[in-house]
């Protein structure tokens, strides 16, 4: 059996979903960072067993059960300052689904708070520093 890693970009909020295009939004913010998806590549191309998953556009409950249907060995969270509380909602959530599996988080808003985000946000593992190298 392989190694399962399951790549999220997590929902906004953990209310109503992105709906259209609301005043004041970034239109960009939707779409997967690059980054994400050279991680992904990267775990494959060394034998990892790896999904990807947007959820921005979901509501908490599609988002929920997206991850609920797969099952990983580690989770790893993208999270920018805008989606902040959602990445740790979503992390706490992910963390009583699969206690056993680790939770990791990248980004740019957590990489300069690593310590901080570990000590407020107990069901994250790891940060995974900004730039960081795979190997």
């Amino acid at each position: 059996m392989r190694f399962r890693v399951l790549l999220i970009y997590p929902p906004m909020s953990q209310s109503e979903p992105l709906a259209g295009n609301p005043v004041g939004l970034d239109v960009d913010r939707p779409f997967m960072p690059y980054g994400v998806m050279t991680i992904a590549a990267s775990l494959r191309d060394r034998g990892f067993e790896v999904d990807v998953v947007n959820l921005c556009t979901s509501d908490w409950r599609q988002a929920l059960s997206a991850i609920e249907s797969r099952p990983a060995d580690l989770f790893g969270i993208s999270c920018y300052t805008f989606h902040r509380h959602a990445a740790a909602a979503l992390g706490a959530a992910i963390k009583e689904m699969f206690p056993e599996a680790h939770l990791t988080i990248g980004g740019p808003h957590v990489w300069a708070l690593a310590r901080q985000w570990l000590s407020h946000y107990p069901a994250f593992d790891s940060v995974v520093p900004e730039g960081a190298s795979l190997w």
